[in-house]
């Protein structure tokens, strides 16, 4: 039960991360400054912060325009989430 609390609240600082990610990269990008690179932007989402790199992209037009984003980001979504209605339906939370 714990762990299951533990990863739930991980998820949910790594989508915070994610999220900032996204937001520093589009400024960044309207800066003409070094980029965040594209691995990383796909890589954290798998890692737990699915949920914020969707909003990010939605929140910031950013990346919407790439297709392996949008579906990479939403695959990490979807597990991320039915993994969460997994541990409360569960009643592992």
């Amino acid at each position: 039960m714990l762990h299951a609390k533990i990863a739930i609240i991980v998820f949910g600082i790594i989508s915070l991360a994610s999220f900032v990610l996204y937001l520093v990269d589009k400024l960044q990008a309207e800066n003409r400054l070094p980029r965040i690179p594209e691995w990383v932007l796909l890589l954290v989402p798998f890692l737990g912060g699915g949920t914020g790199a969707v909003f990010g992209m939605l929140v910031f037009h950013h990346k919407t325009n790439h297709w392996y984003f949008t579906l990479i980001n939403s695959i990490a979504f979807v597990w991320q989430a039915a993994l969460v209605i997994y541990f409360v339906f569960s009643g592992i939370v």
